[in-house]
């Protein structure tokens, strides 16, 4: 394997960290709305230690990625504001309401986290343990938000269950489809500020989906300004 190939191999891997990075900074985002609003105080301790977790994510990814020389992406998603009114909107109705729009976040948080862990199995060691403990993190939060559910009378199978499984399913992979192109913008920004040049997949997304990646083109123009701030900021710290 070439060095040009192996960097952009890194790159692509640094692409993958950032978009968990910014997976968790909405998280974030989401359990500082569901403390607000839940009202049980025991829902609310559960809720505080699950943000720990994601704080720990953040940590520890946003280590991995600049020790592998990539750019630490410190922000949410394009996407984390609309996840965020979708969540505030259940906030009307009591605990049931919360943590049923709260659960429609974890369930892609969870499904995101699961297909990393999958795939850093070929990623160096100490990458792939730290994806595959915060993926473990991922599946428990669902979980509990899943019984808790159950216990506030919401099914888990039936028919009523399907339909909410359907609309969440939607919500995750439509959110999937906005930030999968961010995340090629990145790996293509990674490449070019480490001098290997610009990815071409950008291009063949935008073909393929171009109603994706015109609803990502706003958020795209944001990460940019925010990408190349902090990119001035890290040459500051060096220099």
């Amino acid at each position: 394997m070439s060095p040009a190939t192996q960097t952009r191999a890194s790159s692509a891997v640094i692409a993958e960290l950032n978009d968990l990075l910014q997976l968790d900074h909405d998280a974030l985002q989401s359990y500082a709305l569901a403390i607000k609003e839940v009202e049980h105080p025991a829902y609310r301790e559960t809720l505080r230690r699950f943000r720990a977790d994601h704080e720990r994510h953040v940590e520890e990814l946003t280590a991995l990625i600049e020790r592998h020389g990539g750019l630490a992406i410190e922000l949410p998603h394009p996407t984390g504001v609309a996840k965020l009114a979708k969540q505030a909107a259940g906030g009307f109705g009591g605990d049931r309401r919360v943590l049923l729009a709260f659960r429609a976040n974890e369930r892609q948080a969870r499904d995101k986290y699961a297909r990393a862990a999958r795939k850093a199995e070929e990623w160096p060691e100490e990458v792939a343990e730290v994806v595959r403990r915060a993926a473990e993190d991922e599946a428990r939060h669902f979980e509990w938000a899943d019984v808790t559910l159950e216990g506030l009378g919401e099914p888990r199978d039936g028919a009523r269950a399907r339909v909410r499984r359907a609309y969440d399913v939607v919500h995750a992979r439509t959110a999937d489809a906005v930030e999968a192109v961010g995340k090629q913008g990145m790996r293509g920004f990674e490449a070019a500020r480490r001098g290997v040049g610009r990815t071409r997949e950008v291009p063949r997304v935008a073909k393929a989906r171009p109603v994706v990646t015109a609803l990502a083109v706003v958020g795209t123009g944001l990460l940019a300004a925010a990408l190349v701030g902090q990119l001035r900021q890290s040459r500051r710290r060096r220099g």
